[in-house]
């Protein structure tokens, strides 16, 4: 029963991930990075393709075969070949059916079929392209005052983007088996942002068109650019509308490009914020973790069904399925050797506060450091691509512009920021492509910096609050009131079992010397006059596992609001009644998981109450036991029911 509860819970939580022996915790990581990695090659290929219509659209349309002047603008050109204009136009179908057929990849119904039909339409786009320009290079080889056109340069990129996106669609195919070991690995942030990217592109190609007949002698080229700096909202001023057709058009497109453009922009930050945050929570597994291999567990007297429910309560938490088996035959085994004493473990039970502070000492600076270096290593790497987009693409707009490398430098920071004072701006075909490309690009890598220096930023004034001297004071001041009014608040609220007062240090047991017994519910149970200590117990039992089970029902059932509320209740009692010191309630207060991790173990004490009562209820049959023990173990459940009694008067 225990490993096919297990098995339910790891079909039913597949996210959750476990640490567990230092093997187990190398393997995961190696897998984690595994994908990461498959991750990556995904989404680069979802995010590549839909360039490849995009840059087939002026090979089609523009003329490959030119002659320009001193400033490189064209003067003439010369008709395509009836080959080339078809095989422009087949690429370009080509391309739109990969982009339909990747885009139904991302459902993960059938990646397989999808992402094979991708790259059969890819690598025929990228065969037609690789013919077709070879031929055209070859004919046209010899110097003629021609020059090759930038249509026949973006036809040669179009090819490569193709060609590296089959790439990687075959080693993430090879990562997983080509699908047999999972989907395609793109998470739902990701997802939003890949149909986003699409939609984006889809407005340009449909924008372009439309200003290719609505802005007089414009090329698919320049109304490209055209909607890249609109959409960027750049606006250097360079491309103008000179009809009115072009500027009613420009108001609804604007619209949708800059909204869509905003959009792309948010789900970019956040797919950047979420491999940082899932650096964070590996490393906070890896704390707790380790907290839940120092931390003893609370002696029993035996690892029998106790240890069984604890393991099924904590969902795996606290040992792996492995592990728990052998514990599990060792404590069988034990269990028919000997028998252990019912209240052996009390006088060794350990004090909430002082798992709390072994909690802040494992979080300690150690922990600190752990979660700065994903932090430190995300900014660096944001950093270096931001350098490197800025120095780069000032060496290539000085390259096609003929400019100086300072104003080319000045230039892309105007570009990047998306002022546009529109002094400076690319005249030439090359440098208008160019700056497609890298417009988008750098708006992405821009978004991912200032994403990563927002979180660092908001992660050190959060950490700087919750430790300034203004935060200790306040609840200093205020905490013990406010705690009064949360015991208050609790009464009717909490198992009965809390509301008696019962912690993890004493055992908790209804009240039987009155002549009547009430269980959880509060509902009387009559006492018959020769009831004995065995039904007594039978009844302790019953009590408890309904507490639990309410306990469990506020963690399944309720909505996160509710349950979060409940376990900040559970806690702030818990820290009331074993009188936690301030400095330990501030950091409780201030910690998530401190309050969980503290919850957990009142729930796992009042099992190992139903365990310690059960062990009762055995030794308590045993005809052939010493009566001096059993006289012993009375007087230790008289003392329990008097502590009892005691914290009920005091709550009351």
């Amino acid at each position: 029963m225990h490993v096919s509860l297990d098995v339910v819970h790891q079909r039913a939580h597949p996210q959750k991930k476990r640490l567990r022996t230092e093997a187990e915790r190398k393997q995961q990581e190696i897998e984690r990075r595994q994908a990461a990695l498959r991750r990556f090659s995904s989404l680069s290929a979802q995010l590549l393709v839909p360039l490849c219509p995009l840059f087939s659209l002026p090979g089609l349309t523009e003329k490959w075969y030119v002659v320009k002047d001193a400033s490189g603008a064209i003067v003439e050109a010369r008709p395509d070949p009836p080959l080339i204009v078809a095989a422009g136009a087949l690429t370009l179908a080509l391309a739109i059916f990969a982009n339909i057929a990747i885009l139904f990849r991302l459902i993960d119904t059938h990646p397989r079929f999808f992402s094979l039909g991708t790259i059969a339409f890819l690598t025929a786009h990228v065969v037609v392209n690789l013919v077709a320009l070879i031929i055209f290079g070859v004919e046209h080889a010899h110097p003629d005052g021609y020059v090759l056109s930038t249509a026949f340069w973006l036809t040669a990129a179009s090819a490569c983007v193709a060609a590296a996106s089959v790439a990687l669609l075959i080693f993430d195919g090879t990562l997983t088996g080509w699908y047999s070991r999972g989907g395609t690995g793109v998470s739902g942030q990701q997802r939003s942002l890949v149909l986003t990217w699409d939609f984006f592109v889809f407005l340009i190609l449909i924008g372009s068109v439309a200003y290719r007949y609505l802005i007089i002698g414009a090329t698919y080229l320049d109304t490209i650019y055209f909607c890249v700096q609109s959409a960027l909202t750049v606006g250097f001023g360079d491309v103008t509308l000179n009809t009115t057709g072009a500027i009613v058009f420009s108001v609804f497109w604007n619209v949708f490009g800059i909204l869509t453009f905003a959009l792309l922009v948010t789900f970019t930050r956040a797919t950047a914020l979420e491999a940082v945050q899932e650096q964070y929570k590996s490393q906070e597994r890896l704390i707790l973790e380790r907290l839940r291999r120092h931390v003893p567990a609370t002696a029993s007297p035996s690892p029998g069904i106790g240890s069984l429910v604890i393991s099924i309560v904590s969902f795996g938490l606290i040992r792996s399925r492995p592990r728990q088996e052998a514990e599990q035959e060792v404590a069988d085994a034990e269990e028919e050797e000997e028998s252990v004493a019912p209240g052996s473990g009390a006088a060794e039970h350990e004090r909430y506060e002082k798992a709390i502070e072994e909690l802040r000492a494992d979080r300690g600076a150690q922990g600190r450091e752990e979660q700065r270096v994903p932090l430190a290593e995300q900014l660096a790497t944001s950093l270096v691509f931001f350098l490197t987009f800025w120095f780069v693409g000032a060496a290539v707009f000085g390259r096609l512009e003929g400019w100086t490398y300072g104003i080319a430098f000045y230039f892309v920071f105007v570009m990047a920021s998306s002022i546009g004072y529109g002094d400076y701006a690319p005249q030439t075909q090359a440098g208008r492509a160019f700056f497609c490309v890298w417009a988008i690009l750098g708006a992405g890598i821009l978004t991912v910096l200032f994403s990563v220096i927002a979180d660092a930023y908001t992660s050190r004034f959060k950490e700087t609050f919750q430790r300034s001297f203004l935060t200790r004071a306040f609840i200093k001041v205020f905490q013990p009131q406010h705690a009064k009014e949360l015991q208050h608040a609790d009464i009717d609220v909490l198992p009965q079992a809390e509301k008696d007062g019962g912690s993890g240090s004493s055992l908790s047991l209804p009240r039987a010397e009155t002549g009547k017994t009430r269980d959880s519910d509060g509902t009387v149970i009559p006492a018959r006059e020769d009831d004995d200590r065995h039904d007594h117990h039978e009844r302790a039992v019953l009590s408890l596992l309904r507490d639990v089970r309410r306990h469990l029902d506020h963690l399944i059932v309720s909505d996160d609001d509710v349950k979060d509320e409940h376990v900040d209740r559970v806690a702030r009692r818990v820290m009331d009644r074993e009188q936690f010191s301030r400095e330990n309630r501030e950091h409780v207060e201030n910690d998530r998981s401190m309050k969980e991790f503290l919850y957990l173990r009142h729930l796992r004490d009042k099992l190992a109450q139903v365990e310690r009562v059960a062990s009762q209820r055995v030794h308590g049959g045993d005809h052939h036991s010493d009566p001096c023990e059993k006289c012993r173990r009375h007087r230790e459940q008289e003392a329990a029911q008097s502590s009892d009694q005691k914290m009920e008067t005091k709550d009351a």
